[in-house]
């Protein structure tokens, strides 16, 4: 009986080894596709970074009130406290304290536009516009 067991086995790694090898293959050009697509993911998008910083600026200026615009300062208050929004060290940081919105950026600037406030910035010589809040 142990014989009878024995012979059995040896075919049965062969159709093992056949079957993985034949799932290596299937699979292969599957992880290489999905590795070259790696960096591309991997990559920083400021563009996206923007988004998220000033959805959550223009969440904090829907509920302020006493909008100021200076050309390079966005005063308001909030919570019976005066915040301002402007660019120090290549940064649009909101005040007191230094909470970050925008980085990296050449310049920052706000505007009015039929009751609209703007922040206008620039990053590596392309102008954005985003609104932030109704005067």
């Amino acid at each position: 009986m142990h014989r009878h067991m024995c012979a059995d086995r040896r075919g049965f790694a062969l159709s093992d080894l056949l079957v993985t090898m034949f799932c290596t293959a299937a699979l292969v050009p599957i992880a290489a596709g999905c590795i070259v697509l790696l960096p591309q993911l991997s990559a920083f998008h400021e563009d996206v970074q923007d988004e998220t910083a000033l959805y959550q600026l223009r969440r904090l200026c829907m509920i302020a009130y006493d909008p100021a615009v200076s050309s390079d300062t966005l005063c308001f208050s909030y919570k019976e406290k005066d915040w301002q929004l402007r660019m120090v060290n290549r940064r649009l940081i909101l005040q007191p304290g230094t909470q970050i919105f925008l980085s990296e950026i050449d310049s920052a600037s706000f505007t009015i536009e039929n009751g609209v406030i703007y922040c206008v910035y620039e990053r590596e010589g392309r102008s954005r516009s985003a609104p932030l809040m109704h005067e």
